[in-house]
């Protein structure tokens, strides 16, 4: 009877281990969206980066989220003449407990962008297939804007302006 009890404990243990592990793993799945109102930025880019990040406080120079880790991206798209952007469905995975929070737009010149935060320093990256190296001059840009993920913002359309 006490060795059934035993192996009962056992078994028990291992099938909160394995599910532990399979939410440590899981991914998030971010439904495609439009991102419009960027008529002043025709021809440029828009690098979109799903971090963990800190939000923002009143002593972030403009109020830009602090990011400590890029899950995904950045994925990088031209603007449209009409000012407007398509975003595709995205799985965003997570590391460990780790989880994103925050979505960052990025518009700019040049062909790639490498997110670095306005202390200067630059997050982790777990998404080493979209990875832009570390340059200075990779890392300039026009405009900047960190949203809190929430599924009801992102759904549809989304107005940076």
């Amino acid at each position: 009877m006490k060795l059934m009890s035993h192996i009962y404990k056992f078994f028990t243990i291992l099938i909160i281990l394995s599910s532990v592990q399979v939410f440590a793993d899981s991914a998030t799945v971010v439904d495609g969206f439009q991102v419009n109102g960027l008529d002043m930025f025709k021809g440029k880019r828009i690098s979109v980066y799903y971090v963990s990040a800190r939000p923002a406080t009143l002593e972030t120079p403009g109020q830009i989220a602090k990011v400590r880790k890029v899950m995904k991206g950045p994925l990088t798209f031209s603007i449209s003449q009409n000012g407007s952007v398509s975003i595709p469905e995205v799985l965003v995975p997570r590391d460990g407990w780790t989880n994103f929070n925050h979505v960052i737009f990025v518009i700019h010149g040049q062909a790639k962008h490498a997110l670095r935060n306005v202390d200067g320093t630059y997050p982790d990256i777990l998404d080493t297939e979209n990875e832009v190296p570390v340059k200075t001059e990779n890392a300039d840009y026009l405009y900047r804007k960190s949203v809190i993920y929430d599924a009801a913002t992102f759904s549809g359309s989304l107005k940076l302006f």
